[in-house]
């Protein structure tokens, strides 16, 4: 693990990482090795500079549909527990969410076999993987959770079972008041998250004076304002409302961008999210064994009642 964090922080230049081992892959996680763990983390953890949020992967299966129904578990700090799908209850969603409300965690939806837990603590949803970029091939999936009402912020997690965190073809951002575990979890929790496909792009995304992740009510005309700035030329930025592209700006491959408009909301529920494309065709490795950066990225969405 030391040699992971060491990759994450010097190599991939990371501001922060999640090491999420399964509870059960093969065998069970034990007590002591999740104890190691919060040891390693501890050790390298240097608030302000780089942080490791405790974390471990929920491993069992959506009882309907037999697909996997994983979740991210994040803690805000060292000393939590950890509750493995061999343990008593260990295999119900609900249970999970309950003992983990008790904490300073959070879930994250890994995988696309989703059954949600009737908890708050379901914060986010994993809408890419290195071996998967959810959003672009399987979006419908993620906009009927979307659909149902829950508000779910966007992360993208390598999920790499490999060597080299940071560059494993998908990325979390984080709006934190400050580079501590507890300040990033905070942010996952309101939301404050973008998503890509292994870049490192910087996204901004306001309806009127709403940020992301936020769940506000509006009548009338609004203004709309998504920036990106980027690590190589920007392609196209669009805004969707409620599964549609509602606008877009094809840019001149500058490496920064805005689009701006008015939007008259209609009246009713709606979620908005921003997407950004960068130029440059992608390699399509196969499953999780290699080194890839996409052109992807997505803000989470910002909630809008309207009347």
């Amino acid at each position: 693990m030391d040699e992971l964090l060491h990759y994450a922080r010097n190599k991939a230049h990371l501001d922060f990482c999640a090491i999420c081992d399964n509870d059960v892959y093969c065998l069970p996680l034990t007590d002591h090795e999740w104890a190691r763990q919060q040891r390693f983390i501890e050790e390298h953890s240097e608030p302000g500079e780089f942080v490791v949020i405790p974390s471990y992967e929920w491993s069992w299966a959506n009882p309907e549909t037999g697909k996997p129904n994983h979740r991210l578990i994040l803690y805000a700090k060292t000393g939590e527990p950890i509750w493995r799908q061999v343990d008593e209850g260990g295999r119900d969603i609900d249970v999970l969410a309950k003992s983990v409300e008790g904490t300073s965690g959070l879930l994250i939806g890994h995988h696309l076999g989703w059954i949600f837990a009737k908890s708050d603590v379901e914060a986010a949803i994993e809408i890419v993987s290195a071996w998967s970029p959810h959003m672009v091939v399987n979006s419908p999936a993620i906009y009927e959770i979307l659909n149902t009402g829950r508000r779910l912020g966007f992360t993208g997690g390598s999920d790499s079972h490999r060597r080299n965190p940071g560059f494993c073809g998908a990325l979390t951002g984080v709006y934190a008041t400050e580079l501590t575990a507890e300040a990033l979890v905070q942010g996952i929790r309101r939301r404050r998250t973008i998503a890509t496909t292994g870049n490192m792009i910087a996204l901004e995304f306001h309806i009127g004076d709403a940020f992301i992740g936020d769940d506000v009510s509006l009548s009338g005309i609004a203004p709309v304002t998504f920036r990106a700035w980027a690590t190589r030329p920007i392609q196209s930025l669009a805004t969707i409302r409620d599964c549609q592209v509602v606008k877009e700006l094809n840019c001149v491959n500058d490496v920064e961008a805005i689009l701006e408009f008015d939007e008259e909301i209609p009246a009713g529920n709606h979620w908005y999210y921003a997407r950004a494309i960068l130029c440059g065709d992608v390699p399509n490795f196969p499953n999780n064994v290699v080194v890839a950066e996409g052109n992807h990225a997505w803000t989470s969405p910002i909630w809008v009642a309207s009347s």
